[in-house]
């Protein structure tokens, strides 16, 4: 016979490992009844944590979630009170006492079986719980899965998923999944970038092991590595400061798709992100990610959200679901309220009535409506409220029943609120303050706020959470000053609005400060990783002032993950605040700082023009202006210059340039003079002001060289690639192609030694100089090494140069006129849809040529047409000569001789007008053919011979040789 523990009115059969009440078994889950097992084993004696988990999941790393909620179960079936225990005892951060008598007896026929399993913590769930565990057995199969979880507050997402992971541990199947839990919060304001998937990563680093985690994002996501500071030893910290500098915001999700998959590769990994109707869009982009990858994979997401609360913001992950919900790339399991039947199963597993009524489950049913918060929360009241109902007596079900109908339909709300009214002050005013904090706080953060000892507080919550009252322990923590302390988490967001909006509005803003100003002290050098949530305290608290800074510093933060439209909401913000306070010079100064960082930002964000960057850089301007800051004028000049550039409105760029030269005897900064000079060298190229602008570019590089370290802020642009690539094609148009090519490579390795954002830039610029002087081996060349820059960093470019550029490759180096003529004409479209007109003549004259190389004459000359009207629209004129060729060589194949003649005599014009010998060259040869052709040797050699012989270098240029050739059969 096997043993039997017996604690009145229970017995513990240990052969059949079943707990039963009488003659009725109570089931357990197996690890549940393993932890009842072991405290009853060891009764009255104190089992700690550790030694129930090493016990009941040994070999398996499980959360300290894990062992409570298979407490909080055996407390449930056993009808105890944790207030005031009758079995087990909570024993604060030690463990739990199993402190019933236990007598010791033999078993027998205990008696009948139970009809049906029944699940105690979570009820009529056994569907989705079944639709989860078959999305993981996909996910095991290689079959990458996302799946969102659905549903309104209080329907139980958090428990089912809860439940669903807590039975891995019980699953046959090894090894379990690797898992790591992320949660969007509330209080981060506008959402920190990728918040739930950094959390995630922490959370996985405990179970895969911070070594192993650290070589995997060190080779496949470095510049997710450097957001987790924690996983970095000393010297890989020391190492790490420029860490991410050559990203973008494309390759970080790619990096953590590739270190995801790889992890899979070892185990099946799980991800559950919690809350995501508080997400920012760079989740959001990296959710989308991960469902719509190629190639299988051993994962399974788990993405819940509250939709009441994504529509009531507009809030985009309902519009993400949909998408994926459409291509067949995820699943939605959204939760139903529970059934009256569902009702009375929790009520069994809860009281191990032997006897039920009927009438007090529908009455419950009727009140909760199946929502399975308030059905709980229902019930608390009612076991608090109605004597002997947890012995479950035909007495205790009447007066149950008489008190729901005289209590009439109570919301959720309104039944915390009578829970609350029935607690201590003190309990109150600490979960109160909680409230204020966040979901998930820590004993440090209550102290401050109301001025207490921290044990006190740990006490109170400890209490509180024994009591399975609002809260819940989720283990230790300690903070960079070296202050300890626990940390909780309210069982539901619903709990904590609840407590939040009963706090006077004075005090609530005074907690806000106080938990701010803890957090920021006990965070020191690292609080910037809070920043998002000192700054919505600090809001909230009242201090608009210090709210700006560390909006300012959580905008920072989100731009160093390349996150620019969380940036921007953060700027934006800040700027809100900043402008409630009363005007004066600091208030100006701040916000022409603010609006210059906000200038960056949008350019990433929002476009290279967007109307919102150029209201910003205006009001930067005027406050600048007021505040007679020429610094501050002089940036905010260029950024709106360049901003105009890219539009190529280079009249007011050309104007805005001036003004900033105009200041540099009152600028002591060579750096902000060297981008000034840089820029007005470019503009005065585009407009075909050749005739000094070579002097303005080598100012800007001999500027450079005097300011060791730039201080220029808020322009992305390296001024060094600007001034040699603009000098590059000026040296060519003047006639110097071996000068433009030595130029032209030094801008480039400039870039190349920089970063990824400026070799991208030096490889546009040497770009368009090899499609202008035709260097067919170069142009391959630069095209290769731009294919491997963009495939490593996931640049997406919209510019003309870059179209031109491929459109030129397909025409001369794999002689494809079609497909050089589809892939100009959708960087036009690309272009006009950007707004970024800049170099469009470029792109143009490229299109024309492709077009006359097919004999598609008509669609040339409307190419070359609308080439020139540009031109005289936007004055980018460093190209019209060319132009004008190209219009003679259509219509020369038309053929139309005079307007030919016509058109080449132009072009010979405005490059003679300019300087353009380049362009003069080229035209002179069209027009020397054509003679040539209609028999004037003579006028053609007079034409094109003195043009040839004012080169002095280059003569193996394609121009050159062209040219050479047609003056030996003159």
């Amino acid at each position: 016979m096997a043993p039997v523990l017996e604690f009145p009115p229970f017995r513990l059969d240990l052969g059949d490992q079943r707990l039963w009440r009488a003659d009725r078994p109570i089931e357990l889950r197996p690890k549940t009844y393993a932890v009842l097992a072991h405290l009853v084993a060891r009764a009255p004696s104190l089992v700690e944590h550790e030694e129930l988990l090493s016990a009941v999941w040994e070999g398996v790393e499980v959360s300290p979630h894990t062992l409570n909620q298979s407490i909080l179960e055996l407390r449930r079936a056993l009808g105890d009170d944790a207030r005031n225990p009758r079995f087990i005892e909570t024993v604060h951060r030690r463990g739990f006492r199993f402190v019933a008598p236990v007598h010791r007896g033999e078993s027998g026929k205990a008696g009948r079986p139970a009809a049906e399993s029944e699940r105690h913590a979570l009820v009529g769930r056994d569907a989705e719980l079944e639709q989860l565990a078959e999305a993981l057995r996909m996910a095991e199969a290689g079959h990458r899965q996302l799946v969102f979880v659905t549903g309104e507050p209080g329907i139980g997402k958090t428990s089912l998923v809860r439940a669903f992971l807590d039975g891995l541990a019980e699953r046959d199947r090894e090894p379990a999944p690797w898992v790591g839990v992320g949660r969007c919060v509330e209080l981060h304001g506008e959402g920190e970038a990728y918040l739930p998937f950094l959390n995630a990563l922490d959370h996985l680093g405990r179970a895969v092991g911070t070594t192993r985690l650290r070589s995997v994002l060190e080779r496949f996501a470095p510049s997710w590595l450097a957001q987790l500071p924690w996983l970095l030893d000393d010297a890989a910290e020391a190492g790490s400061e420029g860490a991410g500098v050559q990203t973008t915001s494309t390759r970080m999700l790619r990096e953590l798709c590739v270190a995801l998959d790889e992890l899979a590769r070892e185990r099946t990994l799980l991800l559950w992100l919690e809350d995501l109707h508080w997400s920012d869009l760079a989740t959001l982009d990296l959710l989308a990610a991960l469902a719509r990858r190629p190639g299988p994979a051993r994962l399974l997401v788990l993405a819940s959200y509250r939709p009441v609360d994504a529509a009531a913001s507009a809030h985009p992950v309902a519009a993400l679901k949909r998408s994926l919900l459409e291509r067949g790339e995820c699943q939605e399991l959204s939760l139903e309220l529970l059934d009256e039947r569902d009702v009375a199963a929790y009520l069994r597993g809860r009281f191990a009535w032997r006897a039920e009524s009927p009438e007090l489950v529908r009455a419950i049913y009727e009140q909760s409506e199946g929502n399975p918060l308030y059905m709980v929360t229902l019930t608390d009241r009612l076991a608090a409220e109605v004597d002997g109902l947890r012995a479950g007596t035909d007495e205790s079900f009447a007066t149950a029943t008489e008190f729901l109908r005289a209590l009439g339909v109570e919301t959720l709300r309104e039944l915390v609120e009578a829970q609350l009214d029935r607690m201590s002050a003190e309990d109150v005013e600490v979960l109160e303050a909680a409230s204020v904090v966040g979901a998930t706080f820590a004993t440090q953060s209550i102290a401050a706020a109301l001025g207490v000892e921290e044990l006190w507080v740990e006490d109170v919550c400890s209490r509180l959470a024994g009591w399975e009252l609002f809260v819940e322990d989720a283990g230790a923590t300690r903070w960079p000053d070296g202050s300890t302390g626990e940390c909780f988490v309210f069982h539901h967001d619903v709990f904590r609005r609840v407590l939040y909006d009963r706090i006077l509005a004075a005090r609530r803003r005074r907690l806000h400060c106080r938990i701010a100003e803890r957090l920021a002290a006990g965070h020191g050098s690292q609080a910037s990783a809070l920043a998002a949530e000192l700054a919505v305290h600090f809001e909230r608290g009242g201090d608009g002032a210090r709210a700006v800074d560390w909006l300012e510093r959580a905008a920072a933060g989100v731009r160093r993950r390349y996150a620019d439209r969380e940036a921007v909401a953060y700027l934006e913000r800040a700027l809100a605040l900043l402008l409630e306070q009363p005007s004066s010079d600091e208030r100006s100064r701040r916000e022409l700082d603010l609006r210059l960082e906000l200038s960056e930002a949008l350019m990433f964000a929002a476009g290279l023009t967007s109307p919102t960057s150029e209201k910003n850089l205006k009001r930067a301007l005027e406050i600048a202006a007021d505040l007679d800051d020429t610094p501050g004028m002089a940036t905010a000049l260029n950024a709106l210059a360049r901003l105009y550039w890219f539009r190529s409105d280079l009249a007011r760029a050309r104007g805005l340039i001036d003004r900033a030269i105009a200041l540099e005897p009152r600028v002591e900064d060579a750096g902000l003079h060297s981008i000034s000079h840089a820029h007005a060298a470019r503009i005065a190229l585009m407009r075909g002001e050749l005739e000094g602008t070579l002097r303005s570019a080598e100012t800007a590089w001999q500027l450079i060289a005097e300011a060791e370290r730039p201080s220029v802020r808020h322009i992305t642009a390296d001024t060094g690639v600007l001034a040699l690539a603009t000098g590059a094609m000026i040296e060519w148009l003047q006639g110097r192609p071996e000068r433009a090519e030595a130029r032209s490579l030094r801008s480039v390795e400039r870039g190349r030694s920089a970063d990824a954002f400026r070799h991208v830039a030096s490889l546009l610029f040497r770009g368009e100089l090899t499609v202008c002087m035709r260097s067919i081996e170069e142009l391959e060349q630069t095209s290769l090494e731009m294919e491997r820059v963009q495939a490593e960093n996931e640049f997406v470019l919209a510019y003309a140069y870059e179209h031109a550029r491929e459109g030129a490759r397909l025409l001369w180096h794999r002689g494809d006129a079609e497909a050089a003529i589809d892939r100009m004409e959708r960087g036009l479209a690309e272009t006009r849809a950007t707004g970024v007109r800049m170099q469009t003549p470029l792109l143009l004259a490229t299109l024309a040529e492709a077009r006359l190389a097919r004999g598609d004459l008509h669609a040339g000359l409307e190419a070359v047409r609308e080439g020139l009207a540009f031109a005289e629209e936007t004055r980018e004129r460093y190209l019209e000569a060319d132009l004008h060729r190209l219009r003679g060589e259509l219509l020369l194949r038309e053929p139309r001789i005079d307007a030919a003649t016509q058109a080449f005599q132009q072009a010979l014009t405005v490059a003679r007008r300019q300087g353009a010998r380049a362009l003069e060259l080229r035209a002179a040869t069209s027009l020397a053919r054509l003679w040539h052709q209609e028999g004037r040797k003579q006028e053609a050699r007079e034409l094109l011979a003195p043009v040839y012989a004012g080169f002095t270098e280059g003569i193996g240029t394609t121009d050159l040789v062209e040219a050479k050739a047609l003056l030996d059969a003159l």
